[in-house]
């Protein structure tokens, strides 16, 4: 049966509703429909309330922002709605249209604003809308206790409210730790820090409106944060102040740089003091451009902050080395694989697995020696450095490598696991090696090992598809084997 709904509506007619929530998805359509209609309310006067009694909700959506039907609207909010129902658009036309919406925006504000950025910036726009009503409000965000949310308070007032700086702070820069001078507040020994990242966005927002506060909060964090993204925040404006800003300081920038050094190093080398471009020239020597995976996989370390302790792991397995030789090995799907000296590092874009633990230390798999992840707010690994033995002996290098490796798996399913890939024939080459001797297993008793294992040592060297039976595994795709 076709229906009219807005036609129905005027009727007095509502029956049809359920079988439109049932079976259609046109309900964002007729609830827009309606509220665009010239007829609205005629449809009102006729079915506001069997909908109110029957379907709050969708009339809530129709009213919401209708002064007219202002006093309903708000009964059904605080009997049926939660602000996440909202979008932002929906919230400004709340906040914008009726009296109610400002009460709930200003009441619920810590709500709205640990919802996300997005939320957060939209909540403080709307709250300057009417500065001298919320102003309580503002300046409890001003000295917010999330330092995150303060920060974009402070980045949204030097944006577009500026002469207000000091309506909220006597000197910003007193207020980038969460300690904040209030009468009474006790001191900590080490106050916690403003995330970096967070402060030098806001740095260069001072810097794109000329505020005063701008080279004492660029000291600032060239004093206090040891490694931070202020070189690459500087020169992402594109602006030739930000380049000046740069040059300014070049040296301090370059050898603080969490991220981008080696972008850094690639195109603004004149800026920075020839030593500093030497000591990076002579880490990076092992790492040929021509190698593509290779040398992504390194600027990917080095933009997530990761080149000083590559430098470190180079140095420290060097000096144990009986050689210096180095080599680049190949590249999986995740990881790129390079020798030096007598040990392998493999340097991860990102893991197949994202458990908090992504391999198991058992006899059957080569211990890292080192293991380093980056992980995003999912909890997936978004960069890596793993150190371990350099081991020459293939798994196809045994006779009946298919017999070995049946008794490996065999062995990995007694001990509880199961492993998610090709043991030796692997899509991007072999991912067993052979131990130079079975006592070198990551085990406290070699001696007990199975009598096949210790005449062909197989250990599994690719370490993120190994998973406890029985378990839903935290991976990044369903189709990864």
């Amino acid at each position: 049966m076709a229906y009219y709904p807005l036609e129905e509506l005027k009727k007095g007619n509502i029956n049809f509703l359920q079988e439109l929530y049932n079976y259609t998805n046109d309900i964002d359509r007729i609830i827009q429909n309606i509220r665009n209609s010239k007829d609205i309310d005629e449809i009102l006067a006729n079915s506001l309330y069997k909908l109110q009694h029957s379907y709050p909700r969708f009339l809530y959506r129709i009213i919401y922002d209708n002064p007219k039907y202002e006093r309903t609207a708000y009964r059904i909010f605080k009997e049926h709605y939660t602000l996440d129902s909202f979008s932002i658009s929906e919230l400004f036309n709340m906040y914008n249209k009726t009296n109610y919406g400002k009460i709930i925006i200003s009441y619920f504000y810590k709500d709205i604003v640990k919802k996300d950025d997005d939320y957060a910036n939209a909540l403080i726009s709307m709250l300057f809308m009417d500065e001298d009503k919320n102003y309580d409000v503002l300046q409890e965000l001003s000295l917010y206790d999330d330092l995150h949310i303060r920060s974009l308070f402070m980045r949204y007032l030097i944006k577009y409210y500026p002469n207000s700086i000091s309506n909220y702070y006597d000197d910003i820069t007193k207020y980038f730790t969460s300690y904040t001078h209030q009468v009474g507040e006790q001191m900590t020994f080490c106050p916690e820090l403003m995330n970096e990242k967070d402060l030098c966005l806001l740095c260069v927002e001072m810097l794109n409106n000329d505020s005063i506060y701008f080279n004492k909060t660029k000291e600032y964090i060239l004093t206090n944060y040891e490694s931070n993204s202020l070189a690459s925040s500087l020169l992402s404006t594109n602006s030739k102040n930000g380049l000046i800003e740069f040059k300014k300081d070049a040296d301090r920038l370059f050898k603080s740089s969490t991220d981008y050094k080696i972008f850094l190093y690639e195109h603004y080398s004149k800026y920075i003091n020839e030593q500093l471009i030497t000591e990076l020239t002579e880490h990076l020597k092992y790492f040929n451009k021509d190698n593509g995976d290779l040398y992504y996989s390194i600027e990917r370390i080095y933009n997530f902050g990761l080149g000083d302790k590559l430098q470190e792991l180079i140095d420290k397995y060097l000096s144990l080395s009986s050689n210096d030789k180095y080599k680049y090995l190949g590249s999986g799907s995740t990881t790129s694989s390079f020798r030096i000296g007598d040990f392998c590092f493999k340097f991860s874009q990102s893991k197949w697995s994202y458990e908090d633990i992504i391999c198991p230390d058992i006899y059957l798999i080569l211990k890292d020696l080192e293991e380093i992840y980056i992980r995003d707010n999912h909890g997936i690994i978004v960069c890596g450095i793993e150190v371990q033995p350099y081991l020459c002996r293939s798994g196809k290098d045994i006779d009946d490598y298919k017999t070995i490796a049946d008794k490996w798996y065999k062995e990995l399913d007694r001990i509880g696991y199961v492993y998610k890939d090709k043991l030796i024939n692997g899509s991007r080459g072999c991912n067993a090696m052979l131990l130079d001797d079975y006592r070198d297993a990551n085990t406290t008793n070699p001696e007990l090992l199975p009598d096949w294992f210790k005449e062909t040592p197989l250990v599994l060297v690719d370490r993120d598809m190994v998973y406890q039976k029985g378990k839903s595994f935290k991976q990044q795709s369903s189709n990864c084997y």
